[in-house]
């Protein structure tokens, strides 16, 4: 994801309070959502966005909504757009 995103994009999401993350959910959620499936069943990565979500639940992960997943990716673009370089 990192790689289709402009300069100016990554400065955007990195320079963003985390609360403010959730205004990126109707464009760069959406384009996450058809980009990599989460709409119709990429069920590896729909897990592994539920295991980062609530990592305290080590024995099954009841699937996340797809616009969950999604915050789930942003977040963690975020927090690696952060990460002192």
């Amino acid at each position: 994801m990192l790689v289709r995103l402009s300069d100016e994009d990554k400065a955007n999401i990195r320079d963003r309070s985390k609360a403010a993350l959730s205004d990126l959910h109707f464009s760069l959620g959406l384009d996450i959502r058809n980009r990599f499936g989460l709409n119709s069943g990429n069920s590896e990565l729909m897990e592994s966005c539920a295991r980062r979500r609530r990592p305290e639940e080590s024995i099954s992960y009841p699937p996340l909504h797809e616009d969950d997943a999604s915050a789930v990716i942003i977040e963690a673009l975020w927090d690696e757009l952060r990460k002192p370089q």
